[in-house]
């Protein structure tokens, strides 16, 4: 009989640790996905004299896995790039992330990428600033 209480209360102290665990484990989880903000990436800093040179606005609904979307810009000849921004419509952090594939400010071209949360969507709006010659 000893044993069969002894085996129980490993059973239930380890039942308890599991469940420990799993509350912290979703305490993250909830502090992720609590509204943390958006998600913005900002190559450079616009100057006074800068104009707009490419605006785009995307929005993409969600899906089972990941929503994904290119930002592209090829400058004109006379352009120069001095800063781009990949803004976060979305600040309750349920948006996606804006990472750089290439190019970018002094380059010719640059490429954003834009993943979205596990089966969410995201708004993005993307700006590339520049002056003209």
């Amino acid at each position: 009989m000893a044993e069969q209480i002894f085996a129980a209360i490993a059973i239930i102290d380890n039942v308890e640790k599991v469940m420990d665990k799993a509350s912290k484990i979703l305490g993250k989880w909830q502090e992720l996905s609590a509204g943390n903000g958006r998600h913005n990436l900002t190559l450079g800093n616009p100057g006074k004299n800068d104009v707009i040179l490419y605006e785009e606005e995307i929005r993409k609904g969600h899906n089972a896995a990941y929503v994904k979307h290119e930002f592209e810009y090829q400058k004109n000849s006379g352009e120069r790039i001095t800063s781009v921004l990949a803004y976060d419509e979305w600040d309750d952090d349920t948006g996606g992330d804006a990472h750089r594939i290439s190019g970018g400010v002094d380059q010719d071209h640059v490429t954003i990428k834009i993943k979205s949360r596990l089966m969410r969507g995201f708004h993005f709006k993307f700006i590339v600033y520049g002056q003209k010659s």
